[in-house]
Order: structure tokens, then C-alpha cells, then sequence
């Protein structure tokens, strides 16, 4: 028989959760996985962009990382405080965690101080309060221009669809959406979208 090993994943969203979830179907019962995140929550991130333009509310693109446990993945809670990647340990919460193998799927965290002004007038749709705030200023605009801002080299992407998802509510949103989704690539539908994000929540 093996040695028992354990596999700490820190990072709870669509990578280290794809990750908990393939070790724990692959890997013998005996060796354990662990996920690490701050949020209780998982938030499918993909499903912002619906959020952003009405077609999806929060509480249908969440769910508790508790839920897991009833796969056999051990979910703590806490601030990841210090990785130390020679020995394999994770301090969270002021508890040292003793892995054989580490994951870390962090993803990225937003600086918008780093661009003067943005935090004053600038949207994004990279969290949920974000998302929510967008969909508010897009309800509320009737004509303008719209100003879309990426970072570079590289910037946090989002779901890689061929065309951004509308609303079905006529709105100057909807019809910023409409005018950029005139190409020949073939979008994935309302009801694909809502397969993959069901699929993807399914802890």
C-alpha cells in the first residue's frame, strides 16, 4: 500500500476547483485533497458577463466551497498568510498546513489605483460587485459612448466567448452588444451558457 499523501490546492475559483475535483475522482481514498480559499463561496466567474447584463442574478452563480466535502475534498477557510514552497507548508489563518503537493491557482487581483481616476468613474465586470455595478449603468444609459479599457501586456480574461451575451430588454446596452456581434463566429447560446455554468456549480 502507498504512503497516504495529501494535496493542498490553495485557491478556490474555476481552476483550483477543477483541480480539487479531477484528484479527488482520480486519486485512492486514502490520500487526501485540500482546498484553501478566503471566500465561503465559490463564484463562477465565466456567468459575470450574463451578471453584467441581466441574464443572470448572484445567487444563481454561487455556491458554498463547503459542499465539497461531501465529495471528499477538504475545504479551510482563511487569508493564505505565507507559502513556503521548499517545505511544502501554507500558514492560513495563523495554521501551518504540511502538503506533499501544492497547487496554487491564486488567479489575480485587481489594481485600478494603479490608473488616476478609475476608481471614480471606471466599471469592471471581474466581481460580482462589479458586475452588478455595470449592469446599474448600463440600465441607466440612454445614448453615449462607451470606453472599453484593457491593461497591458496582459489583463485578467474573462469567459472566451466569440461575442459578448445581450439582453434581451432593449436598451442602449443591448444594442452596444448587437453592433459587436456581427461577425461570422458562431456565439455560444443563452442555453449552452447555462449548461456550462450549471455543470460548473454542480459541488
Amino acid at each position: 500500500m502507498s504512503t497516504p499523501k495529501t494535496v493542498v490546492i490553495l485557491g478556490g475559483g474555476v481552476g483550483g476547483l477543477v483541480a480539487a475535483r479531477e484528484l479527488r475522482k482520480r486519486l485512492p481514498r486514502e490520500h487526501r485533497v485540500v482546498l484553501v480559499d478566503r471566500e465561503r463561496e465559490h463564484l463562477f466567474a465565466p456567468s459575470l458577463l450574463w451578471l453584467m447584463v441581466g441574464l443572470r442574478d448572484a445567487a444563481s452563480i454561487k455556491r458554498p466551497l463547503k459542499r465539497l466535502e461531501r465529495k471528499g475534498i477538504e475545504v479551510r477557510l482563511g487569508e493564505i498568510e505565507k507559502i513556503d514552497p521548499e517545505t511544502r507548508q501554507v500558514t492560513v489563518a495563523g495554521e501551518t498546513l504540511h502538503a506533499d503537493y501544492l497547487i496554487v491557482t491564486l488567479g489575480a487581483e485587481l489594481a485600478p489605483e494603479a490608473v488616476p481616476g478609475l476608481q471614480d468613474v471606471g466599471h469592471n465586470f471581474y466581481t460580482e460587485a462589479g458586475a452588478e455595478g455595470l449592469h446599474a449603468a448600463l440600465q441607466s444609459t440612454r445614448k453615449g459612448r462607451i470606453v472599453v479599457l484593457t491593461a497591458a501586456p496582459a489583463y485578467k480574461c474573462p469567459a472566451a466567448l466569440t461575442r459578448p451575451p445581450c439582453s434581451s430588454t432593449p436598451t442602449f446596452a443591448s444594442a452596444v452588444c448587437a453592433t459587436r456581434s456581427r461577425s461570422k463566429s458562431t456565439p455560444l447560446s443563452p442555453v449552452r451558457w447555462a449548461w456550462l455554468d450549471r455543470r460548473c456549480l454542480a459541488l
